[in-house]
């Protein structure tokens, strides 16, 4: 089962306990049903329940999630928010790129990146490869340079 959205909107502004967003769930290519959630820690909201259903099936088919060095079982709340966060992620770096530098160096921790609260240019980066050398992995930046 494939499972995707599309039309992902959120709304830092409204964000408290969790990313508020609304987005059109697809399985395999096909919308079937229009996901949501309000931003108050409250769970992802589902418009076909059905599909909820059908998910939460499919989840219990997956091994088991990892975080914060706890195991979850898997479950469409879950699966939806994955794929929220892999939008709203990059969409963050990029926002925060317009006026930090972002790096990754090889003692940063997976699925992190440090900040230097100065923009990226040639000093920055001339600067960033004499300081760090082989040690940076990635200029973040990079990703949003056309």
């Amino acid at each position: 089962m494939k499972i995707t959205l599309a039309k992902v909107k959120t709304n830092k502004r409204l964000s408290e306990e969790t990313i508020c967003f609304s987005a059109d769930l697809h399985i395999d290519d096909k919308k079937v049903a229009e996901v949501s959630n309000r931003g108050h820690g409250d769970p992802i909201l589902f418009s076909d329940f059905d599909v909820e259903r059908k998910i939460n099936e499919y989840a219990a088919t997956l091994p088991p999630a990892e975080a914060f060095g706890m195991t979850f079982k898997q479950t469409a709340e879950m699966i939806v928010s994955d794929l929220v966060a892999d939008y709203e992620f990059p969409q963050e770096l990029k926002r925060k790129s317009k006026n930090k530098t972002l790096i990754i160096l090889s003692s940063t921790p997976k699925d992190a990146y440090e900040i230097i609260n100065a923009r990226l240019d040639d000093r920055m980066r001339a600067h960033l490869k004499k300081q760090y050398g082989d040690k940076l992995v990635e200029i973040i930046n990079d990703r949003f340079t056309s």
